[in-house]
């Protein structure tokens, strides 16, 4: 739900607040959100690193980003 998603060239918004009739970004270009359905299945999600240009990367034909913060360090101070 946390999950950012480009509903412009540089504007995204979490997955859990997308709204129908929101535009998404994705790699056939802007589409319109038709139905937001919720559901209480828990599922493993990854974030890709070393992305080419930047956080960006289309998943499932959608352009989302990942963590701006990633650490490969087992403790952060």
């Amino acid at each position: 739900m946390e999950h950012p998603i480009y509903i412009g060239n540089d504007t995204t918004v979490r997955a859990g607040d997308l709204k129908i009739d929101q535009e998404v970004l994705t790699t056939d270009g802007f589409r319109t959100v038709v139905s937001v359905i919720e559901t209480c299945n828990e599922v493993d999600v990854y974030d890709i690193i070393g992305v080419d240009g930047g956080h960006k990367y289309y998943a499932n034909g959608v352009l989302v980003s990942n963590c701006e913060f990633i650490s490969f360090e087992e403790t952060l101070i």
